[in-house]
């Protein structure tokens, strides 16, 4: 979607730009002339509520038309009213919303005002009505949100970013490859869903073995890579950051480090540009390497002990989860470590997906960021990108 920048936009050109793109979001846009402004400008406050700020695609938004003015007035500005619409009216579905991670994303997202109108959607009807009620029973203290709940994929209609837990846990006697090759069917039949119904959404995947399913997601929906992301090492670095700190004594919101690569056993910890309040680790007294690699094992080995005490993680991911909703619906442009196809990136010509350091904004993935990777760093991140494609290659591609 075109972009609009500006404090006040005086060119017809791009109001008219405007004013094709709040059509396109379904409202009942109406030109104005000056004479009519003064109304526009008494009803301004309504528009700041991001409360009563919800998209009604039936009807213009709370018996209101939206109106553009097409000459410079005051600071109001149909870039604002744009921005406050998008960020007010954001939709969210989640395939697998009755599960640990589904559910616990969801509530999280609630909580954190991030979501108007959320779906949920798993095979287990009853425990996905479950969850819907017991969320909506919160709402009278989160907040204002539409929640749905069914067993059809297809429910996440027009959904502004779809995230992706549902898979199946392994079982005792069951091979990696036989559970990846179950949850590949999960995921397939979820991304067909999800292009029919909700053909310009973001997708997020979140399943396990993430990097190998995302690069299925990508390959399967056709979109383009931009769109097609993978949580991928955004709650291991959220981790690392907390056992750091832990560590050290630091506060953990200081702390600047970002695990790359593979979300498993070759993810690539990136020492060369980690930091605290601004200072590298090795400039800092008593930061030793034995001391960092001790963080990281524990770090690495977090997600198996997850299971191993409470049958796998939620809450640290479902923040991670949030994290990147957040960057997208406030267009944040924020570096963020997701699993995507790099295609070239750094270097990385392998059909891949692998967690890189990736600028986030409202169209997903909007860019790399430049680093100078260590050479150490940058082979890691090339093991990690073969093994992932090696993993895909095993799988087969049958169904694309």
């Amino acid at each position: 979607m075109s972009e609009i920048y500006g404090d006040v936009l005086t060119s017809e050109a791009r109001l008219r730009e405007a004013y094709w793109l709040l059509s396109a979001e379904g409202y009942d846009c109406k030109r104005m002339d000056r004479g009519t402004a003064r109304d526009f400008q008494e009803d301004f406050s309504f528009w700041q509520d991001p409360m009563k700020l919800r998209r009604n695609r039936e009807s213009a938004l709370d018996s209101r038309s939206l109106h553009i003015i097409d000459k410079k007035w005051d600071n109001v500005t149909v870039f604002t009213i744009y921005t406050l619409i998008r960020r007010a009216t954001m939709n969210i579905g989640i395939i697998g919303g009755a599960g640990r991670v589904g559910a616990s994303a969801g509530f999280h997202l609630l909580c954190e005002g991030l979501v108007r109108r959320l779906v949920l959607v798993d095979i287990l009807g009853d425990a996905v009505k479950g969850e819907r009620e017991d969320m909506l029973q919160c709402t009278s203290v989160t907040g204002q949100c539409e929640i749905v709940a069914g067993s059809d994929p297809s429910a996440v209609k027009g959904c502004d970013l779809v995230i992706i837990p549902a898979g199946s846990r392994r079982k005792p006697d069951q091979s990696r490859l036989e559970l990846i090759k179950v949850n590949v069917g999960i995921l397939d039949a979820a991304v067909d869903a999800v292009k029919e119904v909700a053909p310009n959404c973001i997708i997020l995947t979140v399943v396990n073995p993430v990097d190998v399913l995302n690069l299925r997601a990508y390959k399967k929906s056709g979109f383009p890579a931009s769109k097609v992301l993978s949580l991928g090492n955004v709650v291991d670095t959220i981790r690392f950051r907390s056992y750091l700190a832990e560590r050290f004594g630091w506060n953990p919101r200081d702390v600047n480090a970002f695990l790359c690569g593979e979300h498993g056993d070759s993810m690539v910890p990136i020492w060369s540009q980690a930091s605290y309040a601004g200072v590298r680790f090795d400039a800092i007294e008593g930061v030793g390497k034995e001391a960092l690699e001790e963080v990281y094992q524990k770090n690495r080995k977090a997600g198996a002990e997850m299971i191993r005490l409470k049958g796998g993680a939620a809450w640290a991911v479902a923040v991670a989860i949030a994290e990147v909703v957040r960057a997208i619906k406030n267009d944040e442009k924020r570096v963020l470590p997701l699993s995507v196809v790099p295609a070239g990136a750094y270097g990385i010509t392998e059909e891949t997906s692998i967690s890189l350091p990736v600028i986030v904004g409202k169209d997903g993935v909007e860019g790399f960021l430049d680093v100078h990777f260590s050479p150490d760093e940058l082979e890691g991140l090339r093991k990690s990108a073969r093994i992932v494609a090696d993993t895909y290659r095993e799988i087969g591609t049958e169904g694309q």
